[in-house]
């Protein structure tokens, strides 16, 4: 986490949790998760890299219901960071079928407890078959209120590794980014 370019160090009971400065300021969040596969199994999602940009602005005094400050500040808010969920459109095995196309559902939005959240300006999706050595944009249709329906056009089987990576990048109108790469998101078949 970093301010304005300068790091922020993690309070040290919770590696997620951040006390940002008081007054304005322009954030920068990245993350990478991975997990070993075993065999067959946890073959999916094997890396996760995400980078989040923000701007903050001063919380009210008191704290959000059900949330706590980790330092007594006397005020303390949820920050509007976005986040993105996926419907997938997938069979029990969590794969698609090749050679067609297919369909993702997409949700951009902020934490429920963010107070007058900026509305989504905008969302892209790009897929990737050969492990992101080229990645190609799909159609990311508006819905409203955040949600997109990606056309996602998959190659013949044979050309590919099997897998598609998917890379989505949201924005809202406060001009806050999310950039998300799942690595070997879903299987194809």
């Amino acid at each position: 986490m970093a301010k304005d370019g300068v790091a922020i160090q993690p309070v040290p009971e919770s590696p997620r949790r951040f006390p940002l400065p008081p007054g304005k300021g322009a954030y920068t969040l990245e993350e990478e998760t991975t997990q070993p596969a075993i065999g067959s199994v946890r073959v999916l999602a094997p890396k996760i890299t995400s980078k989040w940009t923000f701007s903050s602005r001063r919380p009210a005094k008191g704290t959000p219901e059900g949330y706590s400050c980790v330092y007594d500040t006397g005020a303390c808010a949820f920050q509007p960071v976005l986040q993105v969920d996926y419907d997938l459109n997938l069979d029990l095995l969590n794969r698609a079928p090749a050679g067609r196309v297919h369909l993702i559902d997409l949700t951009a939005y902020h934490h429920s407890g963010v107070a007058d959240p900026p509305a989504i300006a905008d969302l892209d999706v790009w897929t990737s078959t050969d492990g992101g050595a080229n990645w190609h944009r799909a159609l990311a249709l508006p819905r409203g209120h955040g949600r997109y329906t990606a056309v996602v056009v998959h190659p013949r089987l044979s050309a590919t590794d099997g897998f598609v990576s998917l890379r989505v990048s949201a924005k809202d109108r406060a001009g806050g980014t999310l950039t998300t790469t799942v690595e070997h998101a879903y299987a194809l078949r």
